[in-house]
C-alpha cells in the first residue's frame, strides 16, 4: 500500500473515531494509531479532532447541594470517556461541575451524563416513592455504583476485542486518555477530595439491585448535538472528584 493511500485510511479512522458509538471510536483510533506508528506518519499531519488539545467545560449551570449520587456519577461519566471531573465553587453554597479532557470526549461524557441521570432519575421515581428523602438519595448512590460495575466491564471488554487487532502502543494510547486529562486537571488546580456523607446501606443495596441495566439503558440513547457548556479556561477553588495526588485511578 502506498503512502498516500495510508494516509485515506488514517483520514478515515480518524474520522470514524469521531463517532458517538464509544466501541466504534475506541477501536478507529487504535486502528490509526496502529497504522501511524508502522509507517512512520505524524499524527500532526492529520489535524484531526480525535487528537485534540485538553480544554475545559461546564456541566449544565450553577447548583446548590452536590448530591453524592451525582458526584459519583461525573467521576463515572468522565472516566468512561476519557476525562477528569470536578466541582468548581461559584459562591455561597453555589457548585457548577466542570469536565477537562478533548472536546470530542467531552461531548460524549455530557451525553451519557445526561442520560444516565434521566434513568437513575426513573428508577427512583418507581421504586422511591413515599420513603423519603435519605431513602431516595442513598438509592440512587446504588444505581450509579451499577452504572460505574458495567461501565468497567464495557471498558475491558473493549479492550479485550482491541487486542490483537491494533499494537500495545496504539491501546495504550487509547487506555490513558483519562489519565492524561486528569494529569493536566491536578497539574493546573489545587484539588481536594469531597467529604463523604452517611448514606443508608440498605436503600443503597436496593440502588444497586435495581439498577441492572441502567448503563446499557442510557447508552442506546444516541447524541443530539455538542456539549451543552461552553469550553473555557481560568483557575477556580476546586474540588477534585478524582483520585488525589499521586494514587492509582479507579
Amino acid at each position: 500500500m502506498g503512502i498516500s493511500k495510508v494516509k485515506d485510511k488514517i483520514r478515515k479512522l480518524l474520522a470514524l473515531a469521531e463517532s458517538d458509538n464509544e466501541h466504534e471510536a475506541a477501536q478507529a483510533l487504535g486502528r490509526a494509531q496502529a497504522l501511524m506508528e508502522k509507517h512512520e506518519v505524524c499524527e500532526a499531519e492529520f489535524g484531526s479532532p480525535a487528537i485534540e488539545a485538553i480544554e475545559e467545560a461546564s456541566l449544565g449551570g450553577e447548583i446548590g447541594k452536590l448530591l453524592a449520587w451525582r458526584r459519583w456519577l461525573l467521576h463515572a461519566a468522565a472516566t468512561h470517556n476519557g476525562c477528569g471531573g470536578y466541582i468548581k465553587r461559584a459562591g455561597y453554597r453555589k457548585s457548577v461541575m466542570r469536565l477537562c479532557g478533548r472536546p470530542s470526549d467531552i461531548t460524549r461524557a455530557m451525553h451519557i451524563y445526561d442520560e444516565c441521570v434521566k434513568v437513575v432519575d426513573r428508577l427512583a421515581r418507581v421504586h422511591c416513592r413515599g420513603r423519603g428523602r435519605g431513602y431516595a438519595a442513598a438509592f440512587r448512590c446504588g444505581v450509579v455504583r451499577t452504572i460505574q460495575k458495567e461501565m468497567r466491564e464495557e471498558r475491558g471488554k473493549l479492550r479485550k476485542e482491541m487486542e490483537g487487532a491494533v499494537s500495545e502502543t496504539a491501546l495504550v494510547i487509547v487506555d490513558t486518555r483519562s489519565k492524561d486529562s486528569r494529569d493536566w486537571m491536578n497539574a493546573k488546580y489545587n484539588l481536594r477530595r469531597a467529604s463523604s456523607a452517611q448514606i443508608d446501606h440498605r436503600a443503597m443495596a436496593d440502588g444497586v439491585s435495581k439498577g441492572a441495566g441502567a448503563y446499557g439503558q442510557a447508552a442506546r440513547r444516541k447524541m443530539g448535538g455538542g456539549p451543552s457548556g461552553s469550553l473555557s479556561t481560568g483557575r477556580e477553588r476546586t474540588v477534585s472528584l478524582g483520585p488525589r495526588r499521586g494514587s492509582q485511578a479507579s
